[in-house]
């Protein structure tokens, strides 16, 4: 997979189960234990002892040997808010305006839309203070009926519109396209989001679906199954019913690797799809988004887990 670092955590492992290891109980016995497997050691007089030269470090003065262009967000939920936290603090040491791409999964998508539109530290803290609750349009009594007519509990009507709020206070229009944000700000914007009649994941952006509103592909990328509504949708001439992008690529950490999303013009799709006898092999997700050493680490990817997580 693409945007990963040069470096592995196992070349760390080592050092990491050697200060697990150290850390006393509180008994002062080092028992190998974690310490969410115990109470929390008081460190305060430590800390100060253990101070060393990397404390009076200011990232900000090392900002530009960063090669980060690219923040992707995993899906996850309520806990996906978290991001936005992340987001300020990358403002914070001056780092999201080298950003130049962002895509997201599901929630993830959210954070990477008000990342690609620039929104400040207060607008960030009023989206985060935003109650999830009052985008459920539909009582609890139409719950079987909808799901059996609908595909799903909640129509997610007054999310739909929120989000073309937020698109319209940066660029004008509610329902601005991946196309229209790219050539006003000159930043591209992913959007994933699962086509359920083919059962494949779809990338929604300025190069794939120019004329797709933004509004539309977000409110396709949050549809969980069974909850929200999926989306009936004509993309580029094919009909077909949308839903949660988590479903099928929750961490599309490799979607700017590649040519697919690529806007070189060497990357077109003129240029890239023949010959015709070759297309399976050029079409195959292993070719379209393929590792690129030299650019690779140009990817941050962004997950919210907790620390009894499996993905840890």
């Amino acid at each position: 997979m693409g945007g990963g670092f040069s470096y592995q955590l196992s070349d760390f492992e080592d050092t990491i189960l050697e200060d697990i290891a150290l850390k006393p109980n509180n008994d002062g016995i080092c028992d190998g234990k974690s310490p969410t497997d115990q109470d929390c050691v008081d460190c305060d007089e430590s800390d100060d002892e253990n101070d060393d030269e990397f404390s009076s470090i200011d990232v900000r003065d090392y900002i530009d040997q960063f090669p980060f262009e690219n923040l992707v967000f995993e899906g996850g939920g309520v806990k996906g808010l978290g991001y936005l936290g992340a987001l300020k603090l990358l403002d914070e040491i001056g780092l999201r305006k080298k950003i130049k791409r962002c895509a997201g999964t599901s929630i993830g998508s959210i954070s990477a839309l008000v990342a690609v539109l620039g929104f400040n530290d207060e607008e960030l803290d009023e989206i985060s203070r935003k109650n999830l609750g009052s985008f459920l349009d539909v009582g609890k009594w139409r719950i079987i009926y909808n799901v059996f007519q609908y595909l799903g509990w909640q129509n997610f009507t007054s999310f739909y519109d929120y989000i073309g709020t937020l698109v319209e206070k940066k660029l004008g229009n509610k329902d601005a396209t991946f196309r229209d944000l790219y050539e006003k700000t000159g930043r591209e914007l992913c959007v994933v989001v699962t086509n359920l009649t083919v059962l494949h994941e779809e990338y929604f952006h300025p190069k794939t679906t120019p004329n797709i509103p933004i509004r539309l592909a977000i409110r396709m990328s949050v549809a969980i199954p069974g909850l929200i509504q999926p989306v009936k949708c004509t993309v580029n001439g094919q009909t077909g019913l949308y839903c949660d992008g988590a479903v099928i690529m929750n961490y599309p950490i490799s979607c700017f690797d590649g040519w697919w999303l690529s806007m070189k013009s060497e990357d077109s799709f003129l240029q890239r799809l023949h010959p015709l006898e070759d297309l399976p092999k050029i079409l195959d997700r292993r070719n379209k988004f393929a590792r690129d050493e030299k650019t690779a680490d140009k990817t941050l990817g962004f997950l919210v887990v907790g620390l009894c997580s499996q993905e840890i």
